[in-house]
């Protein structure tokens, strides 16, 4: 949506008031492009409404009949000459996403741009745009952490708007910026030339030999890696329904101050799989907690598969 679009109650939306996929030109040049899409459904589509649940009802709205790229973004990464990437948001877009009514701070509106200019500026370091988007994520890890059973409405709105933004394209990529042209101005480094005097007896060093300090460096990676898959081995994954700071507490280990958990999940290696639901005072399925537990269970799995990935990806490199 452009601004020649004047506005809620201004009348029909015609395609001068939008640019879509269809606008760009077959010869546009788009090369060096990382493109930043505000909008609902800028980036793409899901099929299920996150946002149509209302009250005790569960159920699922289809938006769509399967979930789908939006085509703007396909059309400037999908062609010679295209751009780098494109940040969007899936689903719709609320203005929560740089303006609130915080219930943290007793309803007081305040903006927040701090996420969206902390980015702009990483892309316009010369940073990833991998890198530059940590501040979303950041972002929807606090909101996520503090979804309490009061004001959880307002606050869950807030948080899964804020996880929506996602990167289209090679989160690798980086436009010219400070970064980079520090980079082309830095001078050819002078060429030193060393020699090998051997060890003290006198016999020559072994050429492939690691220095000490680089074994060491293995060796503690490989006791660090060896410690990661055994935490790996079991997922455990707790919520609780309270105050902030206790849950907090518990996350750091406390012995005392606990609250009762809520939720618990426990998913072993080889399947096996220890759940405690959620219920209400009257014994019945507390469902809006449930499916925050479960959501927090997907990102959890989803983590340890990611670590996963990373530690098979380290072995041959660091292995004896």
């Amino acid at each position: 949506m452009c601004q020649d679009w004047a506005g809620p109650r201004s009348g029909s939306l015609t395609t001068d008031h939008y640019f879509a996929g269809d606008d760009i030109a077959a010869d546009a040049n788009l090369g060096g492009l990382v493109a930043f899409h505000f909008a609902c459904f800028g980036a793409g589509t899901p099929r299920h409404d996150d946002f149509s649940r209302k009250g005790d009802v569960p159920a699922l709205v289809d938006i769509a009949p399967h979930a789908f790229v939006a085509r703007l973004p396909q059309r400037m990464l999908g062609r010679a000459r295209g751009a780098l990437a494109c940040i969007g948001h899936v689903d719709r877009a609320w203005a929560s996403s740089f303006l609130q009514a915080d219930p943290r701070q007793h309803g007081a509106v305040t903006t927040q741009l701090a996420v969206f200019e902390s980015a702009l500026q990483r892309l316009i370091d010369g940073r990833c745009v991998g890198h530059a988007m940590d501040h979303f994520d950041l972002r929807y890890a606090e909101l996520a952490s503090d979804l309490a059973t009061r004001k959880l409405a307002q606050l869950w709105i807030f948080a899964n708007d804020a996880r929506d933004y996602a990167v289209i394209g090679d989160p690798a990529v980086r436009i010219g910026g400070r970064s980079a042209e520090a980079e082309d101005r830095a001078g050819p480094k002078a060429a030193v030339e060393t020699a090998d005097l051997g060890a003290e007896d006198g016999t020559p060093r072994r050429s492939d030999a690691p220095p000490a300090s680089l074994a060491e460096l293995a060796g503690s990676t490989l006791e660090a890696l060896r410690r990661a898959v055994g935490e790996a081995l079991s997922l455990e994954v707790t919520t609780y329904a309270g105050d902030v700071s206790t849950a907090q507490a518990a996350a750091a280990g406390a012995a005392s101050g606990h609250p009762r958990p809520a939720a618990y999940t426990c998913c072993k290696i080889d399947g096996g799989t220890v759940l405690s639901v959620p219920v209400d005072d009257r014994g019945a399925v507390d469902v809006e907690l449930w499916r925050i537990h479960e959501a927090a269970v997907a990102q959890a799995r989803q983590q340890r598969a990611d670590t996963l990935r990373l530690i098979l990806s380290l072995l041959p490199a660091v292995a004896p």
